[in-house]
């Protein structure tokens, strides 16, 4: 019970930090590297599978199909900054409580710097890193939350930045239907001259559904999230995304969804995708098509072990 009440009361202090929201830093720590939920226009805060909770939500460490422990790995391309993203991350409960560690590198392309005379000065490329640390804790049989702490540092011209954050989540399942509310990057600062940057805080929340029948299965819901983009004026940007998935005989899995992105770091896109289950072995693919054309059309591969 002492574990419960301690967990809640981080997550409350959390809520009040919300003042502390400043200038964004690092944008490309709203990437979702979850092809499951990708697929189903990126509502990671309801469908992402156990092994990647510690990265999306970790309330739902504790609502996970009665699977103990799980393992993921994932590859990720992102064409706007061109990219690739590599996750490995794992998941265990014991009791009411659920643990989870996440490692996600983002590897940009090798730059090279000139002086005027078209000499070769340095080499470098543009890496982004984030390590995730989750708790989450069943208060009842239907309702858990969850705490993530994650360290972000980036390296690029001008050196290694790093900061400190927090997600704070709280997640409802009511035989297959499915509510979750949270608060994701809660964060330190860096200072660039006389301004102050912080994390892109959002709130999300989401709504969903899950029913597997004998022969066929289904998942369904949709996701709001609202970024806080100048907190002088109290200006928040939002994004919203929907989706779908059948499941046939527990084994394959066909999904599609859409993002709306908006002014959000996040663009629209249209997904597709299909997931395959092999007893504790599962598979999972996503095909992203941006609105943005600039943005290029991204793919996203998985392969998880639960059991």
């Amino acid at each position: 019970m002492k574990k419960r009440w301690l967990t809640l009361c981080i997550a409350l202090c959390g809520c009040l930090m919300l003042n502390g929201q400043s200038y964004t830093a690092m944008p490309w720590c709203t990437l979702s590297h979850d092809a499951h939920s990708m697929a189903m226009g990126g509502i990671s805060s309801l469908f992402t599978p156990f092994g990647m909770a510690a990265s999306n939500n970790p309330a739902k460490l504790l609502f996970s199909e009665d699977k103990k422990m799980g393992f993921h790995a994932a590859w990720q391309q992102y064409k706007p900054t061109n990219n690739h993203y590599l996750q490995a991350s794992g998941s265990f409960t014991h009791g009411i409580m659920g643990y989870g560690l996440s490692y996600i590198g983002g590897f940009g392309p090798e730059l090279t710097f000139t002086d005027n005379g078209g000499n070769i000065i340095n080499t470098l490329r543009n890496n982004n890193h984030i390590i995730n640390a989750s708790v989450g804790v069943r208060l009842l049989p239907i309702f858990s939350i969850g705490v993530n702490g994650k360290y972000l540092f980036e390296t690029g011209p001008e050196g290694k930045r790093q900061l400190f954050a927090g997600d704070f989540f709280g997640m409802l399942d009511i035989q297959g239907f499915r509510a979750s509310v949270g608060l994701r990057n809660l964060s330190s600062s860096l200072s660039y001259g006389d301004i102050e940057y912080k994390l892109p805080l959002s709130l999300v929340g989401g709504l969903g559904y899950k029913k597997d029948w004998e022969k066929v299965g289904m998942e369904i819901g949709a996701e709001y999230e609202s970024f806080l983009v100048n907190k002088e004026n109290k200006l928040w940007n939002p994004r919203i995304g929907g989706g779908i998935a059948v499941n046939f005989y527990k084994v394959l899995s066909l999904r599609a969804g859409y993002n709306w992105g908006g002014n959000t770091p996040i663009p629209s896109y249209t997904s597709l995708g299909v997931g395959i289950n092999i007893k504790f072995l599962r598979i999972d693919a996503s095909y992203r098509l941006n609105t943005d054309r600039l943005a290029g059309d991204m793919l996203n591969i998985q392969l998880g072990i639960m059991f």
